[in-house]
């Protein structure tokens, strides 16, 4: 389970370094376009040299971005191809998307699944359940055991009388070794309580990590919610107002930098927040121990 969630985990670390590389090559292009309206100003007199060489600036901090996004891309690469027992230098094409509109479980549903699917759990709920009989079978020695028994003999010829029949019984009594019984019970009675706070505890753990990832992954789809709810459509008509005013002469280029500049950053956080998800899904999965991608499923995906 554990090198599942870190597959998952490096699958969707390469898939946001490919969508940071897309969200670079699409600035890199709105760029280009600043410093071509900040050219045609320049050659016109209508501008200074400063907003030409405030737009080289942002082109250059855009290729800083690149240097970092391919680093990110070609250590998630690795370390994917490593898990999957393949050479670490082999390209690998990802198709998906994140996903974080559906509902997540409860953290009632997520524990029921935790008992009945992680192997810890399990076993130290066998273990205790193993001692319990323990305990019944020593308080059973308290109990007198009878025993009958009956035979039929038959005597050699001429003896008076030739069939002879015989009934037998017997009764233990455990109490005359009270002792022994008694010290084979206390300990059963022992391990039981002991058995029995270990699974409390263990429980009790598991318990505690699911409701932590729970809580991270629930902050982490909201994160992603506002992203792509309200930052970004109103980044990026911010951006596009900007634009529309730096080519009109209604702005200066600073304020287009700016907000080309948020507009970048938006868009980052928001792939990161789409990340931060997946990962803390990933982690909610290790804490219950099966994977979630039915319990995450719609209704029709489970059909």
């Amino acid at each position: 389970m554990r090198v599942r969630v870190e597959v998952r985990k490096a699958f969707y670390d390469l898939l946001l370094a490919q969508d940071e590389l897309q969200i670079h090559d699409q600035h890199v292009a709105i760029a280009h376009q600043a410093i071509e309206a900040a050219r045609i100003k320049y050659t016109t007199g209508k501008v200074p040299q400063q907003d030409m060489l405030k737009a080289q600036l942002a082109l250059t901090r855009l290729a800083e971005h690149m240097i970092r996004f391919d680093r990110d891309a070609d250590v998630a690469r690795s370390h994917l191809n490593t898990l999957l027992g393949r050479d670490p230098t082999l390209p690998i094409t990802l198709r998906g998307d994140f996903q974080v509109d559906q509902p997540l479980p409860s953290a009632q549903d997520l524990e029921k699944l935790a008992l009945q699917s992680r192997p810890d759990l399990l076993g130290a709920q066998i273990a205790a359940d193993k001692s319990r009989q323990e305990q019944s079978l020593a308080k059973k020695a308290y109990v007198p055991d009878f025993t009958v028994s009956a035979g039929y003999m038959l005597m050699p010829s001429g003896s008076d009388p030739r069939n002879n029949y015989m009934i037998e019984g017997s009764v233990s009594l455990p109490w005359l070794n009270h002792r022994k019984h008694d010290a084979e019970i206390a300990e059963a009675a022992a391990k039981v309580t002991d058995e029995d706070a270990e699974l409390a505890a263990m429980r009790n753990e598991a318990f505690g990590q699911i409701e932590e990832a729970l809580a991270d992954a629930r902050a982490a789809q909201r994160l992603a919610a506002i992203y792509h709810n309200s930052l970004r459509p109103q980044a990026d008509a911010t951006l596009h107002a900007a634009v529309i005013a730096y080519e009109n002469n209604q702005t200066d280029f600073l304020d287009l930098l700016d907000s080309q500049m948020t507009v970048i950053d938006v868009d980052l956080s928001w792939r990161q927040a789409l990340g931060d998800f997946s990962a803390r899904i990933a982690d909610l999965e290790l804490a219950v121990g099966i994977p979630l991608d039915q319990q995450l499923a719609t209704p029709e995906e489970k059909k």
